[in-house]
């Protein structure tokens, strides 16, 4: 039963990595890793929010210096969210989240829902 089991889930693994949303997913994320203005973006980003932890180590939230670094990480991250590579990725990772949630409640909400009874009777 061991190995039957064990073997399901090798295969259960590998249909997930042959399935479109995985190859997608992976095809969308070469594409923006190798996109020199994704890369900026990122980088941008980076920055910013280096800058606004160091700011929030001298100035208290809600004061002028912190809410002007918030505002400049708000800007640089909505920036990169908005690019279009960033945004296929986005909803390619979207879908293979969902189809893996699918796959979890499949494999596993009845079980959740046997132990929280138990756990409830306790």
């Amino acid at each position: 039963m061991r190995n039957e089991t064990y073997q399901a889930i090798i295969d259960l693994k590998e249909n997930i990595k042959s399935s479109e949303a995985y190859i997608t997913l992976l095809e969308k994320e070469k594409l923006m890793e190798n996109n020199e203005e994704v890369i900026s973006l990122a980088y941008q980003v980076d920055i910013a929010s280096s800058e606004y932890s160091e700011i929030l180590k001298h100035f208290k939230e809600g004061s002028h210096e912190e809410k002007e670094a918030r505002h400049k990480l708000y800007v640089a991250k909505k920036a990169l969210d908005e690019h279009p590579l960033v945004k296929d990725y986005l909803a390619a990772y979207q879908r293979l989240r969902i189809m893996l949630e699918e796959i979890n409640d499949i494999l596993f909400k009845d079980i959740s829902l046997d132990l929280c009874k138990k756990n409830l009777m306790k």
